[in-house]
């Protein structure tokens, strides 16, 4: 007898969890939902075109917001050794130092590393100052890790940097270099 009470409550179980399953099956092969939805079939998150009618581009941070480091392509190689192709390790002790680096008179918030000959080839890291501040108070273990591609460029010296560099109002346009290996660098993830 027991038995039977227990296939019975089973049951009743099983088919009352089949019933909302049904229901919902239902409602999503139709796409209707209670709501009032304007686009039938299509999920509510959906942006219809007229969302974006009135939009604008975004408006680059003035160069005042910003801060770029150029390092020799040695010393990035040096800190991303055991890195991934495409990442770079930056120690935030070396960022911090103003001796390793000399601020720009002609171009506001770069810093040049010290010692880099006019033939060397150098990598300019560049990001909004409030992003690099919270990369280094966030640092795992002394240490940012950031992708080439969204943050380096890299260029034969710094006389290629510099030709690539065009003022823009507030703001700076910089360009890619022209050597493809160096561009294929700055854009291994694109």
């Amino acid at each position: 007898m027991q038995l039977r009470k227990l296939s019975i409550v089973l049951l009743a179980l099983l088919l009352a969890a089949m019933v909302p399953m049904g229901s919902a099956e239902e409602q999503s092969a139709t796409g209707e939902t209670d709501s009032e939805w304007k686009y039938p079939g299509v999920p509510e998150h959906y942006l219809p075109p007229e969302y974006f009618k009135d939009a604008k581009p975004a408006t680059p941070l003035p160069e005042s917001e910003m801060i770029n480091i150029v390092f020799s392509e040695k010393t990035i190689n040096s800190f991303s050794k055991d890195d991934p192709t495409g990442i770079i390790s930056l120690p935030t002790s070396s960022l911090i130092q103003n001796s390793q680096f000399t601020e720009s008179k002609s171009w506001q918030n770069r810093y040049v590393e010290n010692d880099i000959k006019p033939d060397e080839a150098v990598v300019l890291v560049r990001m909004p100052k409030t992003m690099y501040d919270r990369f280094v108070i966030t640092s795992k273990d002394g240490t940012i890790t950031i992708p080439a591609s969204y943050f380096a460029r890299y260029y034969k010296n710094l006389a290629e940097l510099d030709a690539n560099v065009q003022p823009d109002g507030n703001s700076v346009i910089i360009t890619p270099s022209a050597d493809p290996v160096l561009a294929e660098k700055t854009n291994i993830y694109r």
